[in-house]
């Protein structure tokens, strides 16, 4: 999460961004308008103008979206932020790390509003990037039982769990899956296992009753 002192920041710096493309994209018109005219050394140094502009500003800009989009308070905004950061041209070497946290927030936005199929997209794209992201394997997941792919969300959280075997949402998620495929024994030893690692997790005893009652 954003500590409150960077929220500041986030806040002036996100209008000189959008500046900054304003500022790039009437270097473009400009240019467009020259090149129409047939001045074609002045609208050159406009399209200059504009990719100068426009490279020296990808890394300051991603940190900045990503940031606000960590500390934004719903979905919408998270979604509308990363959309913004995913426009930007970088350097795929510089940036993979970054645009790896930026699927994930976006999944996890996506996951909330019930774009249930852009969110898994989100997830592979994260995925692809990180690949030991544990995080990345449960916001899937979670996404699969939301979508009733339970072999699916069952085998993300195998993945999460190799990861991080401390992922308690890892271990519900399963449990719960395991439980509706009728795979019930499994599902009790899960939500056990769940229990040990998180006691606040109250669908965890939900599904441990459950199991019992039946």
């Amino acid at each position: 999460q954003t500590s409150a002192d960077e929220r500041p920041r986030v806040a002036s710096e996100l209008p000189k961004l959008r500046d900054a493309y304003a500022a790039i994209d009437a270097d473009v018109l400009k240019g467009d308008r020259l090149l129409a005219a047939g001045d074609l050394p002045q609208a050159e140094q406009r399209f200059l103008d504009a990719l100068n502009r426009y490279t020296a500003i990808p890394l300051e800009a991603i940190d900045i979206l990503l940031t606000a989009a960590e500390s934004a308070s719903t979905p919408e905004a998270v979604i509308g932020l990363i959309d913004e950061l995913f426009e930007i041209q970088a350097p795929h070497e510089q940036t993979a790390d970054r645009r790896a946290r930026a699927a994930l927030l976006r999944a996890q936005a996506r996951l909330q509003t019930g774009d249930l199929k852009s969110a898994i997209a989100d997830c592979d794209e994260a995925i692809g990037m990180d690949d030991n992201n544990a995080a990345a394997y449960v916001t899937r997941a979670k996404t699969h039982h939301a979508l009733k792919e339970f072999t699916a969300s069952i085998e993300d959280c195998d993945k999460a769990l190799k990861l991080d075997s401390s992922q308690s949402q890892a271990l519900l998620l399963r449990g719960q899956s395991r439980y509706v495929l009728g795979q019930s024994s499994k599902a009790l030893t899960d939500f056990v296992a769940t229990i040990k690692l998180d006691a606040n997790q109250a669908d965890a005893f939900s599904g441990r009753g459950q199991i019992h009652a039946d």
